[in-house]
């Protein structure tokens, strides 16, 4: 991929490259409000992506992640952009050369929510918040998600559950809900944190992150420049070092998985207790909802050094049924993971 050279910030308005959704541009227009008080204008260059196109497939057969953020890097590289502004759990778990994740922002909420269909309302009672028994004891459900990690937490707690696939922008991803005969459909509660006002009277209710572990990043935005570009530096006092330590485990682990769009994996490193622990989650499942799942607390301190982290909860995945997910997936394990750990 060709890259412009960039000497110095343009004296005129930065561009930020975005997707066109409601949601996208909600972003980049945060990203902008955080910029106009750095001093800095900036306008919004909207970037039609493959993932956007392909709205009838589930993610993981069209490519994974990369649909989401290839054409917006192409107009960093051309020069079109001076920064990009992402959904972070969108981006690949590595980084393409030439490219720096410059700022990551401090973390919305990072866990999944149910939003059930009008006619279904109390159908949990008004719980709080649904994990997996009160799914188990649910027959017959129909529930809209394009994540595949998404619709193997659903099998593991309900093989029988009908699992459909749902893509497009939150405001399509609703009204297919409210158009159809399903019982719910799945979303990031970040996504609606940023759009509450398209919720209306739909009952949404949290999903037990302890059991429906999120996906990598997730809740997280990120700014992207070329390394090159002198906005990097402009847009790094945007960051949030806390979220970054989590984002840089999360990723770690991904990583240190082989982790793409094939492999439905959940991972997540809470924000400190009292006593200045963190807890530490992770899930790997394959297509029937069997999984490998780690769990445990270290100190804040160890997300310093979120490879070593990443090594010690591959480890604990492996002495819980990994290897076995891993094939019946038919992916392998990456060789330094291998007897290594």
């Amino acid at each position: 991929m060709q890259q412009s050279d960039h000497s110095s910030v343009s004296r005129g308005p930065l561009v930020i490259a975005s997707r066109g959704s409601r949601l996208a541009l909600w972003q980049a227009n945060f990203v902008r409000s955080k910029l106009s008080g750095l001093g800095f204008e900036a306008n919004i260059l909207e970037v039609r992506t493959k993932g956007d196109r392909i709205q009838n497939r589930f993610l993981h057969e069209i490519g994974g992640k990369g649909v989401f953020v290839r054409e917006v890097e192409q107009a960093l590289a051309d020069g079109q952009a001076d920064l990009a502004v992402h959904s972070l759990k969108d981006l690949p778990a590595v980084t393409p050369d030439g490219f720096e994740l410059a700022a990551i922002l401090p973390r919305h909420h990072s866990g999944d929510v149910l939003i059930l269909h009008p006619d279904k309302s109390g159908l949990f009672n008004g719980a709080e918040c649904i994990g997996r028994d009160q799914i188990k004891e649910k027959k017959g459900l129909k529930i809209g998600t394009g994540s595949l990690r998404r619709g193997c937490l659903l099998k593991e707690a309900r093989p029988d559950i009908e699992v459909i696939p749902l893509r497009g922008n939150v405001d399509t991803r609703l009204q297919k809900l409210r158009d159809s005969d399903w019982d719910g459909i799945i979303l990031a509660a970040a996504s609606l944190e940023r759009l509450e006002d398209l919720v209306g009277d739909l009952e949404v209710t949290g999903l037990d992150p302890d059991w429906f572990i999120p996906s990598p990043s997730q809740g997280a935005l990120v700014i992207e420049t070329l390394k090159t570009h002198p906005v990097k530096k402009t847009v790094e006092s945007l960051s949030c070092s806390y979220t970054r330590m989590q984002i840089d485990t999360e990723r770690a682990v991904l990583k240190a998985l082989g982790g793409d769009c094939t492999m439905p994996i959940g991972m997540h490193v809470s924000t400190p207790d009292s006593s200045g622990e963190v807890r530490v989650m992770a899930v790997v499942l394959n297509l029937n909802g069997e999984c490998s799942r780690a769990a445990f607390k270290c100190p804040v301190g160890d997300l310093s050094q979120p490879e070593n982290l990443a090594r010690k909860v591959v480890s604990r995945l492996i002495d819980n049924n990994l290897r076995k997910i891993m094939k019946d997936l038919d992916l392998i394990l990456p060789e330094q993971n291998e007897g290594a750990i």
